[in-house]
C-alpha cells in the first residue's frame, strides 16, 4: 500500500510506503506519483516515511527506480 500527498504550499511530496509492496501496487505508485509530482515546481523537496514498509518484491523496484528517476527529471530539489 502506499500513500502520496502534495502540499503545494511547502512544494513538498509526501510518500509513505505501507505494508508490502508488490509490483501492481509500485506500478499503480508510479502512475499515480507521474500525475501528482506535476502539481509541484521545480526544486520540490519530497518527504519519504517507509516506517511501516514490512517487504518491497524484488519485481517492484522497477518501479521504485523508475520513481526516483522521475524525480530527478522534474527537478527535485531535496529528499
Amino acid at each position: 500500500m502506499y500513500l502520496i500527498e502534495v502540499d503545494r504550499s511547502m512544494n513538498r511530496l509526501h510518500v509513505i510506503l505501507l505494508q508490502t509492496i508488490d509490483e501492481k501496487q509500485a506500478a499503480s505508485f508510479f502512475r499515480t506519483l507521474g500525475r501528482r509530482i506535476k502539481e509541484l515546481e521545480e526544486g520540490f523537496e519530497v518527504l519519504s516515511d517507509l516506517s511501516r514498509l514490512e517487504h518491497i518484491e524484488r519485481s517492484a523496484t522497477f518501479y521504485i527506480r523508475r520513481a526516483m528517476d522521475l524525480c530527478n527529471e522534474r527537478g527535485v530539489g531535496k529528499i
